[in-house]
């Protein structure tokens, strides 16, 4: 979606509670929000009333505050004959809204946590991961849904694991251990995925349990079996790693990121080739054969 991570006219907050202006300025969200409402207020022209409204309603999206920015949003999406300026405010305002005819007080804390995961996934999918988060930790708050809150943790972990921060996905996945446990797809990736961090963090043996449990929940699926391939040889427990990773070819063969981390690992240690496979070291093309024969039938 459009404008999705930051307010026009405004760059990244500078830290947690601060924005940087176009001209160098910082200012606290306080200090922002007190002088776009004031721009609002002012006597200027039509069209600069109207910009200075839209830049105060983006900004209380990017602050994870959308009931304040919906009020504004109608108001401009009804007085205003800006085409694209309309079709903003619509996303938004559908955004909001969802199925509802009205936006969901804080009150009504499921559809008011519902709303929040909506804007979650927008930023998230957009340019604004630090909004992301917040709107996601906001739903966790007012929820007492299990689904959601795992759901939330999910994603809070994924936005942690794009930016390489493992440990802080780690956490954020770990979170959800806390509740009641399913077997749904949620649970697989909560499984897979910090099997997955873990795995980047060395912590392997660890790693592998969760990767297990992911393989319970939907074996069928190949991103666990490659993870638990990373585990099994960061413990050195090749001939099982291996047998991981070619299961992962066989469940999805156009991924080649198991295949990638089998011959990586025979390439360094090049006697396994022989060990398991028997064939002479460095073959690779023989390897890639033996393997394919390998995803044609059960592997032992």
């Amino acid at each position: 979606m459009d404008d999705t991570s930051k307010p026009d006219e405004m760059q990244a907050p500078v830290d947690p509670g601060g924005y940087i202006l176009p001209d160098g300025e910082c200012l606290t969200a306080d200090q922002l929000e007190a002088r776009l409402k004031a721009e609002a207020a002012s006597g200027k022209s039509p069209k600069e009333s109207e910009e200075a409204k839209y830049k105060l309603a983006t900004f209380y999206l990017v602050e994870a505050k959308p009931l304040l920015a919906y009020p504004i949003l109608k108001a401009i999406r009804e007085s205003t004959d800006d085409g694209e300026r309309i079709a903003k405010c619509e996303k938004w305002l559908e955004v909001i809204l969802g199925k509802r005819k009205r936006p969901p007080t804080e009150r009504a804390k499921e559809d008011h946590a519902t709303m929040l995961v909506r804007f979650g996934i927008c930023f998230a999918y957009g340019d604004g991961p630090g909004t992301a988060l917040a709107y996601f930790e906001k739903a966790v708050a007012f929820t007492e849904n299990p689904k959601t809150k795992a759901y939330c943790f999910l994603e809070m972990g994924k936005l942690a694991e794009r930016h390489r921060e493992y440990e802080n996905a780690a956490r954020f996945y770990s979170k959800a251990f806390e509740l009641e446990p399913e077997g749904n797809e949620t649970w697989y990736f909560l499984n897979n995925n910090l099997g997955y961090s873990l795995n980047q963090i060395g912590r392997h043996a660890e790693a592998e349990g969760y990767c297990r449990r992911a393989i319970a929940i939907d074996p069928s699926r190949h991103n666990a079996h490659k993870n638990l391939g990373l585990s099994l040889r960061g413990q050195g427990r090749y001939r099982e790693a291996v047998a991981s990773f070619i299961e992962a070819v066989k469940n999805d063969p156009a991924d080649i990121r198991a295949m990638g981390h089998l011959e990586e690992m025979l390439e360094c240690r090049q006697e396994l080739y022989r060990e398991i496979f028997g064939i002479e070291t460095g073959g690779l093309e023989q390897l890639r054969k033996v393997v394919y024969q390998a995803t044609q039938q059960s592997w032992h």
